[in-house]
């Protein structure tokens, strides 16, 4: 669905409308072949690529409302503090795993406070109970799941290198690093990502990066369970709305399917097949 908005948003509308398919208004019309659906794409089934962008440079999140129910962002050059990455408490994850951690201050995110995270292998923070799923990391996981602080949302396995994952706890800053863990590899080890988390009194958080290497991820924050609507959007490009619900951007290295606008465009009898395609991988 995020996809699918993005893609309807930058298109201005002018996508393959599923009546259209029946209209016969001059649209391609999508059909059955046997058991194969034909889909025209008018630009919008496939969701292109978007590389990471982020990399040696840092996303800071500053409160914009009162009791910290709302955020805007900004984007800067990159402050990774290496030597705080290397002096912090080892915390040891096993690969889908996750541990509560204390906050040394009232910690302020979407009008609540918190003095306890939970830092999970997957590159993300969440309240209140630990995320250690194994399902696909993805921009609906982030806005449905528990509130979440998501600086690179992906497979992550910090078993493969069981000092990776840092914390530093101050009265000031509670940080949290990734330094060269890899990502899941079914078959040796995955690429490393090394990058970190900063929370502050103020409710502002950062996220630095020096070294990202992911196939695909995503980034962003979000109240949980969902509130609100969510929004994507380009950190590099920048933004002056001040958001009170999640606010995402999805990198990937690949084309994709938009599932939403093929699922519109395919005439029922295939519909039927894509479907059990799908619920199968």
């Amino acid at each position: 669905m995020f996809l699918h908005r993005k893609a309807a948003h930058s298109l201005g509308g002018a996508r393959l409308r599923p009546e259209a398919v029946q209209s016969g208004d001059g649209h391609p019309a999508a059909r059955d072949i046997g058991e194969i659906a034909i889909l025209p794409d008018d630009g919008g089934i496939i969701a292109r690529r978007n590389p990471f962008d982020l990399d040696h440079q840092t996303l800071t999140f500053t409160p914009a409302a009162p009791l910290n129910a709302a955020y805007v962002f900004q984007v800067t050059v990159g402050t990774y503090d290496a030597a705080a990455a290397a002096a912090g408490m080892a915390l040891t994850l096993a690969d889908d795993d996750s541990r509560q951690v204390p906050i040394a201050f009232p910690f302020p995110f979407f009008g609540r406070s918190y003095q306890s995270v939970f830092v999970n292998s997957d590159g993300n923070l969440t309240f209140a109970t630990g995320d250690n799923d194994s399902t696909e990391r993805s921009l609906g996981r982030l806005a449905g799941g528990a509130p979440c602080i998501a600086a690179l949302f992906d497979d992550l396995d910090p078993s493969q290198f069981p000092m990776g994952v840092r914390i530093t706890s101050e009265s000031a800053r509670l940080g949290v690093s990734w330094s060269d863990v890899p990502e899941f590899g079914a078959f040796g080890v995955g690429s490393l990502e090394t990058f970190q988390v900063r929370l502050y009194p103020d409710g502002r958080i950062q996220f630095a990066y020096s070294g990202i290497n992911a196939q695909a991820s995503v980034v962003g924050i979000g109240p949980g369970r969902p509130r609100g609507s969510s929004s994507l959007t380009s950190f590099v490009g920048g933004s002056t709305v001040a958001y009170s619900s999640t606010v995402a951007e999805r990198f990937t290295s690949n084309d994709e399917i938009d599932i939403e606008t093929e699922h519109a465009a395919i005439p029922g009898n295939a519909r039927r097949c894509v479907r059990l395609h799908c619920f199968l991988q």
